[in-house]
């Protein structure tokens, strides 16, 4: 975990913060019934008050740190819990876990969020977009700008290999780009603007890419090869993805009719659920090749869908940011 940074300016913030925390915080109201007791995994999202929240098997929990307005934080599991990295209200990257909330420090540029994965040996590794408009690593694997362009106003992904961490990002000349500390490459792939890719990896290091290409149309590409799913993506959002054992990688994402869909190897389902404009869904794997997807429903409500449960948890979100799990 990231740790050892001003201590000191955390509590000053909390502190300034503390008259927004209050007000609005009971908008936020938790369903801990079905919701909660089911859950096998924790979710982060900026609250409809501006703060950071998140929610999981033990219930909710309002860390009392703002984000910065239109940004999403970003979520992986740890030794001893959770770690949450988030571009906080002064647009620096911070985050969030076991050892309590930090500041890195580092500028985080504007309108765009970081990505976190758990690292193989211990601790995580974040990935974000630097205000120079590079992409950044920093966490338990060393910080440091890896010089590589990106598009302004896209973010990257980040997921854990055998090896360490891969990297997904749109390029600043809109191509889908990998990188890892030993290698980067293009895809030649081209991007929708403003959009992100998402990755998700497995064990044996086969991965897979989700992104909105610039036809609009969802693709995925990587170890499996390179498909266009001729499936429409809203403008202005980008997909989720997760390893799933039996069905390769399950996709989620906004289609161009504002619904939720799914997408894996064995076809693409509408969800019948409305999506927030210009948000984006999250998805994270459960147990027997289980999966939950969260999203910010039209209500600005954070919902959770997927193969055990569908309904809202009753915890407003903030319009316009979407929820990593």
């Amino acid at each position: 975990m990231l740790k050892g940074h001003g201590r000191t300016m955390v509590a000053l913030m909390v502190l300034a913060l503390a008259a927004g925390c209050s007000q609005g915080a009971d908008e936020a109201e938790a369903n801990t019934s079905e919701a909660s007791s089911s859950l096998p995994h924790d979710v982060a999202f900026q609250a409809n008050n501006g703060i950071l929240w998140t929610f999981g098997p033990h219930g909710y929990v309002n860390t009392n740190l703002g984000m910065a307005l239109g940004t999403s934080p970003a979520l992986a599991m740890v030794a001893g819990g959770i770690e949450v990295a988030f571009q906080a209200r002064d647009g620096v990257l911070w985050t969030f876990g076991p050892e309590g909330y930090d500041t890195t420090g580092l500028g985080v540029a504007l309108g765009t969020s970081p990505a976190i994965t758990s690292l193989p040996g211990g601790g995580a590794q974040i990935a974000f977009q630097a205000p120079d408009g590079h992409l950044w690593v920093t966490g338990d694997d060393g910080t440091y700008d890896t010089n590589l362009g990106m598009r302004p106003g896209t973010s990257p992904s980040i997921a854990t290999t055998p090896n360490g961490f891969e990297v997904a990002f749109q390029a600043n000349n809109g191509i889908l780009w990998t990188y890892t500390p030993s290698h980067y490459a293009s895809t030649g792939l081209g991007m929708m603007l403003g959009t992100s890719p998402a990755i998700a990896t497995r064990p044996d290091g086969t991965y897979e890419i989700a992104f909105q290409s610039n036809d609009g149309v969802l693709w995925t590409t990587g170890s499996d090869g390179t498909v266009r799913t001729g499936l429409g993506v809203a403008r202005g959002t980008s997909p989720a993805i997760v390893a799933r054992s039996q069905r390769t990688f399950e996709v989620a994402f906004q289609a161009n009719n504002g619904n939720l869909w799914t997408y894996d190897s064995y076809g693409a389902r509408d969800r019948g659920l409305g999506m927030m404009p210009a948000t984006s869904p999250a998805i994270n794997a459960r147990p027997a090749d289980g999966y939950d997807i969260w999203f910010e429903a039209a209500d600005t409500i954070l919902w959770r869908t997927g193969t055990v449960l569908t309904g809202p948890t009753n915890l407003g979100m903030l319009v316009g940011t979407s929820p990593s799990s």
